[in-house]
């Protein structure tokens, strides 16, 4: 959230009880349960939540804006030849950064060649000879050399420089500057000879101010740290640029097509940000790379890291819906292997490098899908010989990616059903985690937060086999009740409460035995799933609701709240909601709202005399018809579906959906792009409380978010 960002300074200090953060972990410990509420009254620091006590410590608790998190330093100078230092670029795991050649009368230390680490080996030259003018010498004739032109070339002279063998496509020298804002100051990859001839640098965007890289704004001032529209960092932005020869129309193949398409930041791959042409060369902007190579793991590394089958599952839910959305563009990838792909924090899975992106028929897409299935199946625990393999439901993961290779499943979207119902089966369930934060503010114009937030997270190990609990939780007080921060703060208690004493009380810490108890008959096992799981979130909204009833009675008043909850167990998800507080699933760039209004303009757009998206301007959108304190005979409206790997689930109130487009309009970001651009689910908090504040803020805002990741297998390795 933008350092300038509005708070009021009649808001009082949130009570934080603990918080834990499972981001970057390799597996699931066990460990106890983390919750973090924040009350009506008061505000959510906006800090990670490893950070909540530190922040503390330093006063962020008693009204201070929060520390502004570090930013990527400027590059630095450094000595050609000289190998990695703090100052430069050194991914988490498997450094692939080589320096620069040297500047010109320099000299690389010692003499060693500055090819770099990963570079493939010289093949033989297939560069035909440069004619020569009569007279001419071949320095003069190499001047000629497209690599060496200053002056844009045209479309039809770069067609037909593209039926020429070029020369080696020659690093740039180290802080030179293209096209007048990226700063070269590393060189990561260099393929300089063939047909796939490719550079990869690290560099700095010295002009960040002048175009958010996110939300595309110009209003920025130079310097500034963050964007005032969005809240992305801008100063100091780190970017790979990747270059090649100039070749053809840049948005019918490659990071042009991507972007074309609106491909370009697809979960799954390295984003891209644009593209363009300078001096006979293409430039593809891309997300810095990170991680630990796929190469780096067993049996491709002795010695290396192992990956169980349920990790690989993952990882190939995770692939497939990446390529899900490139196949179902009409496009094909045309190049997967271990060396494209990483994996980042040990659970994510990513395609580095998707510029070689084409529009491709039938055979292209069920080729990415043969390549993916090939790659995987070299970690897999078992070998199947493709001749052997046979159509039906198969029986192992190493043989649905059999299946795979032989050309069974068509398309990336065929891989990721069959993925999804081999693992809803339960033959084998992936290890989970969830990665989740919240947040709420008081927004631009009231004095008090009535808005409380609730996040309960839990990771359960049975068996060796780990999966999550999470409980998310928003309630928004009504204004124009009595007491409405009284009525939202009795509300996520009692739910936490209820749930405590029903799901985690009874079945995952069994009363402080390390034994499963034997279930009576009509008992609940809660982390099996099922219909009965969703009806115990009901319950406890109920529960909530009686008891704001008998408290508002016996006060005398008439408080009441809106209220939204989500269960998360292993994959499955259950919302419970009254009023107009929503939860909202993000899933493949889309958003959609799971919840439904309780309110008047809800009912008039489902008989059809209001669009849903004229909700925010009606003038009498904030009548509802339910809320909890009403009456004890509540009526809670349940939900429920099946996750999978990069959802996301989304509760908040109405000061953000009414303040935020649930998509872009008019230049500026809506709810599913900003969530698409963050980083994590901390992340998008802050920039979805800066959102609704910068879009008016008219109301308290209140936000809860949590992803659904792919944990490491302990029992595989």
């Amino acid at each position: 959230m933008p350092a300038d960002s509005n708070q009021s300074g009649d808001e009082q200090p949130q009570e934080v009880v603990t918080s834990t953060r499972a981001a970057g972990q390799e597996h699931l410990p066990e460990q106890a349960p983390s919750i973090v509420i924040a009350e009506a009254g008061g505000k959510l620091p906006l800090a990670e939540p490893d950070d909540v006590e530190a922040a503390i410590a330093a006063g962020a608790g008693q009204g201070e804006q929060p520390t502004l998190p570090e930013v990527a330093p400027p590059y630095q100078d450094e000595a050609a030849g000289e190998g990695n230092s703090d100052d430069q670029f050194n991914p988490l795991v498997g450094d692939q950064t080589a320096p620069l050649p040297p500047l010109n009368g320099e000299q690389a230390a010692g003499d060693q060649p500055t090819t770099p680490l990963n570079s493939n080996p010289p093949v033989d030259d297939q560069t035909a000879p440069l004619p020569r003018i009569e007279g001419e010498s071949e320095a003069e004739a190499e001047a000629r050399h497209p690599a060496t032109v200053t002056t844009p070339l045209s479309e039809a002279e770069l067609t037909e420089a593209a039926t020429i063998p070029h020369g080696d496509l020659t690093p740039l020298e180290r802080d030179t500057l293209v096209d007048g804002r990226y700063a070269i100051t590393n060189l990561v990859q260099s393929q300089p000879q063939g047909n796939k001839a490719h550079n990869v640098y690290r560099s700095v965007d010295e002009r960040s101010a002048e175009q958010c890289w996110v939300c595309g704004s110009a209003n920025n001032k130079p310097g500034e740290l963050y964007c005032a529209n969005c809240g992305a960092q801008l100063a100091n932005k780190i970017y790979w640029l990747r270059e090649s020869w100039a070749s053809g129309d840049q948005a019918t193949s490659g990071a042009g097509l991507l972007l074309s398409k609106g491909l370009g930041q697809t979960p799954g791959f390295g984003r891209i940000f644009r593209s363009f042409r300078q001096d006979g060369r293409d430039y593809a902007l891309t997300e810095e790379g990170a991680g630990q190579p796929l190469t780096s793991f067993a049996p491709l590394t002795e010695g290396g890291e192992p990956i169980g089958e349920e990790k690989l599952l993952g990882w190939a839910m995770s692939l497939a819906a990446a390529l899900r959305s490139l196949h179902e563009a009409g496009l094909a990838l045309g190049s997967i292997n271990s060396d494209n792909i990483n994996i980042i924090s040990g659970e994510l899975p990513r395609i580095n490098d998707a510029t070689a992106a084409y529009e491709a028929d039938a055979s292209g897409r069920t080729a990415d899908v043969q390549a993916l299935a090939q790659t995987l199946s070299s970690f897999a625990a078992q070998t199947v010989d493709p001749a052997t393999v046979k159509d039906g439901a198969p029986t192992s993961l190493s043989e649905l990616l059999a299946q795979a290779v032989v050309g069974q499943y068509p398309d990336a979207g065929s891989l990721a059903d069959a993925l999804e119902q081999y693992r809803e089966e339960g033959i084998m369930p992936p290890t989970l985690t969830v990665l989740a934060a919240s947040g709420s503010d008081v927004g631009m114009v009231r004095k008090l937060n009535e808005d409380s937030v609730l996040l309960i997270g839990f990771n359960a190990v049975e068996q060796s086999r780990s999966q999550p609990f999470t409980l998310l939780t928003v309630a928004d007080g009504m204004g124009g009740h009595d007491s409405g921060e009284v009525a939202s703060s009795m509300a996520i208690r009692a739910i936490a409460a209820y749930v405590a004493e029903n799901v985690l009380g009874r079945v995952i810490f069994n009363y402080g035995t390390n034994v499963k108890p034997q279930q009576a008959e009509g008992e609940i096992d809660v982390m099996a799933g099922g219909a009965h799981v969703g009806e115990l979130l009901r319950q406890a909204v109920a529960e909530a609701n009686r008891q704001i009833v008998e408290q508002s009675r016996a006060r005398k008043s008439d408080m009441g709240t809106t209220c939204v909850a989500a269960m998360i167990i292993g994959n499955n998800a259950w919302f419970a909601n009254v009023g107009d507080s929503r939860g909202y699933l993000y899933r493949d760039g889309k958003l959609e709202q799971i919840t439904e209004d309780h309110s008047l303009a809800w009912r008039l757009v489902e008989a059809g005399q209001l669009a849903r998206e004229d909700i925010r301007t009606f003038d009498r959108r904030n009548e509802i018809y339910r809320s909890l304190g009403d009456d004890l005979r509540i009526e809670v409206d349940l939900f429920s579906l099946k996750l999978r790997p990069y959802d996301v689930l989304l509760l908040c109130s109405d000061g953000l959906w009414e303040m935020v487009n649930e998509e872009d309009i008019k230049g500026k970001p809506g709810i599913a792009s900003i969530i698409e651009h963050s980083a994590d689910p901390h992340d998008a908090v802050q920039m979805l409380l800066a959102a609704a504040n910068a879009g008016g803020g008219e109301d308290n805002i209140g936000v809860v978010i949590a992803q659904l990741l792919v944990n490491v297998d302990e029992e595989g390795r």
